[in-house]
């Protein structure tokens, strides 16, 4: 749509991923995309800056949202918080020194899980995932991730190896990525064939012709709307916010 002239595109759908059930994570969930042409990540950041605190009070009266006991203050400006800074703290400052049998050795000792072939990029990815991510409470745009990890970002000009990306956390949990989209067909292409491990079949030919014709410079973001609602009314899973979810097995 980006490439057929539409500026600015929002949908709301429904998502499915087969991911398990936890209480923050259900394998379908509602979604809001938003795409915008000719801004890019720190559009995007003020978006759902103006999003997120527009519906608070229209709901709530407050920027103060979640349980009493325990309550997530969306006053702007909100937090931001380099990846590879949270990384050094949480695991030391000299993890990106490590080889990946020392770091895989730090992370068990951590308490977390490494599995054997997991390289470096794994390894600190779990470190996030399970201690910095749950860690932040109050909303913090976690920014320049890893470019391996998002590889339909476009890379920071200072730094190829990040991607100008955010990660929006709020309660412990991940509610809004963002990217400055890549609109370079031949890096996408590249890039996605890396991530198919050199499987040119699964490449989204569509969507590269697409950008071939050429796409604008764009910022894009995902809003997780459940999660979203948790946060606003302090529930604690995921599924008290659906009407019918997914549930276990009895047995």
């Amino acid at each position: 749509l980006l490439v057929g002239g539409f500026d600015r595109i929002f949908e709301l759908n429904r998502n499915f991923r087969n991911e398990g059930l936890s209480r923050n994570h259900v394998p379908e969930f509602t979604m809001m995309e938003i795409y915008e042409a000719y801004t890019d990540v720190r559009g995007m950041k003020a978006l759902i800056e103006d999003l997120i605190t527009h519906v608070a009070m229209s709901v709530l009266g407050s920027l103060k949202a979640g349980r009493p006991e325990a309550p997530v203050d969306l006053s702007v400006p909100w937090s931001e918080a380099r990846y590879a800074d949270l990384i050094r703290q949480t695991a030391g400052d000299d993890w990106y020194s490590l080889d990946v049998q020392a770091a895989r050795r730090r992370v068990l000792d951590m308490g977390l899980r490494a599995e054997p072939d997991w390289n470096h990029l794994l390894l600190t990815h779990e470190i996030y995932e399970k201690k910095i991510e749950p860690s932040l409470h109050n909303p913090t745009f976690v920014t320049r991730l890893p470019s391996a990890l998002v590889p339909l970002a476009r890379p920071c000009e200072d730094d190829p190896s990040s991607a100008d990306v955010f990660e929006l956390v709020i309660a412990g949990q991940e509610v809004a990525p963002a990217y400055t989209e890549m609109n370079d067909p031949v890096e996408q292409r590249r890039k996605l064939l890396a991530q198919a491990n050199g499987d040119a079949s699964r490449l989204d030919e569509d969507f590269l012709s697409a950008l071939e014709h050429g796409m604008p410079p764009a910022g894009g973001m995902g809003v997780g709307i459940d999660r979203l609602v948790m946060i606003l009314l302090g529930v604690e899973n995921i599924r008290e916010v659906i009407f019918f979810p997914q549930l276990r097995p009895k047995e």
